[in-house]
This record gives C-alpha cells, structure tokens and sequence, in this order.
C-alpha cells in the first residue's frame, strides 16, 4: 500500500433508517447522511442506491 491517508466508509444497518459514514484514515469525518428504508426508491431515479451519495462525497 502506498504511504498516504486512505477513506473508509460504512453503513450502520437499522430498520427504519440506514446511517451512512466516510472518514479517513487518521479519523477525519468527511460525510454522513442518514437514508429511510421505508420509502420506496424508484430505480428510474438513479441505479445507483441512496447512499452513493454519502460515500461518493468523500
């Protein structure tokens, strides 16, 4: 691996929500959104899920 600061992102799995998180590796918080697992997501919106988003951000 080469020397430099490497991103890390999760997804804390709920119910009713989903909490999506991007830090680097020497614990810098670069995004966090929070996505609803109840409401519908139409794939002609975008074929990628809802919390691309979050872990494209960083």
């Amino acid at each position: 691996m080469a020397d430099g600061i490497a991103v890390v992102g999760g997804i804390d799995t709920h119910t009713d929500r989903h909490q999506a998180a991007v830090i680097d590796s020497i614990g810098r918080h670069l995004a966090t959104e929070q996505f609803e697992t109840t409401r519908p997501f139409p794939r002609s919106e975008s074929p990628r899920p809802p919390y691309h988003h979050a872990l494209t951000m960083a």
